[in-house]
């Protein structure tokens, strides 16, 4: 179901990027054969209304390609390894067929992937503290940390402004591209922010953080996450990790 809504938000997106482009600055009307689609998958996903999203854009949006590469060794998540490379994914809906739209998509859904490494460190964190145990508390935020160090690195790499660099990225024809087609497109559509992201928002939680200002904040949890990641998301909420812990 993820998968077909970002299908067809791609699809009600490019309709609305053209219209645009053309001079329109109204209210999109969209054909009935894309707005009767999105609406019955809106309504299958509990939404409130049809939008496109960053939550299920880097979950259910890659495919592994075959590289000359060895990805049989045994990966310790170092960046060295092939699973980091971005010519180990692919995007499958895809709208640009950019080398842009290509590094973005897939370094967000690397990040991703590199942070759900956190999950088992964040569940036993908690375990730890239940057990006052300060060195093995300590033990898990250094592989947190680290994870955190990972990603970081990893998106310089991956997209980088140097025009000199592999993964070069030209910001001005992201800027004109890629960035505005996913913009809002009808009232009470979010547009896609990487505030929508599952691991930006669980660290969020993790350390306490309470309040969400922002329509995005405020609707995440209720109207756009799966109930298991917002269930996970919010029990983390229950007992954040504090300066005074």
């Amino acid at each position: 179901i993820y998968t077909a809504s970002i299908t067809v938000s791609s699809v009600a997106h490019a309709y609305a990027y053209e219209l645009r482009n053309t001079g329109h600055s109204g209210k999109i009307n969209f054909p009935e054969c894309i707005e009767t689609i999105w609406w019955d998958i809106t309504k299958r996903l509990n939404r409130p209304n049809p939008m496109a999203l960053l939550y299920e854009y880097p979950i259910c949006n890659w495919k592994a390609v075959e590289t000359k590469e060895d990805s049989n060794s045994n990966s310790d998540n170092s960046l060295t390894e092939p699973f980091y490379s971005l010519k180990k994914w692919d995007l499958l809906v895809k709208v640009f067929d950019s080398q842009s739209e290509k590094n973005f998509g897939n370094t967000i859904f690397l990040t991703e992937k590199i942070l759900g490494a956190c999950l088992p460190s964040i569940y036993r964190t908690y375990f730890h503290m239940n057990e006052n145990n300060e060195e093995k508390i300590c033990e898990e935020l250094l592989i947190i940390i680290n994870n955190l160090d990972k990603v970081n690195r990893m998106v310089i790499t991956n997209i980088n402004t140097s025009r000199h660099h592999p993964n070069y990225v030209n910001p001005t024809l992201w800027t004109k591209t890629v960035g505005p087609f996913w913009g809002s497109t009808r009232k009470g559509e979010l547009g896609m922010s990487g505030a929508g992201a599952p691991s930006f928002l669980l660290f969020d939680y993790f350390i306490g953080r309470k309040k969400f200002d922002s329509s995005l904040g405020q609707q995440i949890l209720e109207k756009i996450y799966s109930w298991t990641h917002a269930n996970f998301i919010r029990s983390v909420g229950m007992q954040p990790i504090t300066l005074a812990d």
